[in-house]
């Protein structure tokens, strides 16, 4: 597994609404990918609650976007977990 993390700092305003962003390119595409924090998760495509994973879908390029209504201080540390099929398993 490889793993490459980094870490950016965004300021968001208590009771706010905000979105992050991250875009990702590759060739296969990421086969799942999961937005987690706290004790929280959501896959990218789906809604729960004030919050929505958005999943855009171009050339070589996916973006993936987590979007809070009403932004709190349980919601501070976001990780995105992109997963890929293997070569060998998508030929079956």
């Amino acid at each position: 597994m490889l793993r490459h993390a980094v870490e950016r700092e965004v300021a968001v305003e208590r009771g706010s609404d905000a979105v992050l962003a991250v875009t990702f390119c590759s060739n296969p595409g990421p086969s799942k990918a999961i937005w987690e924090w706290g004790s929280m998760k959501l896959e990218a495509g789906y809604e729960m609650g004030r919050f929505t994973a958005e999943k855009i879908e171009k050339v070589n390029i996916t973006i993936y976007n987590l979007y809070f209504l009403c932004f709190s201080l349980h919601d501070a540390i976001c990780n995105l977990v992109i997963t890929f099929l293997s070569l060998e398993r998508k030929r079956e």
